[in-house]
């Protein structure tokens, strides 16, 4: 759902979800509500400033991403 919205707030979303999604938002209240909410954060992102990674720290991640990603798989197929 954030995927759909997130998409909305920067007009991305395609026509035909764009009007099921307004549709959705003119008749529902806490949907309205989250959608508020959810645009404040993205715009409060957006003034964060962008830091430098310390060197090496990159490649630390991604190493640290591509491990749990392996160990999610083989969890997968022991299933």
């Amino acid at each position: 759902m954030n995927d759909v919205l997130s998409d909305y707030i920067d007009g991305e979303l395609a026509s035909p979800g764009r009007l099921l999604l307004w549709g959705h938002l003119m008749m529902c209240r806490r949907c309205r509500a989250y959608l508020k909410q959810f645009a404040s954060i993205v715009d409060m992102a957006g003034t964060l400033p962008e830091d430098a990674l310390p060197p090496g720290a990159e490649e630390a991640l991604r190493g640290a991403l591509e491990a749990w990603r392996a160990g999610d798989q083989r969890r997968d197929d022991s299933v």
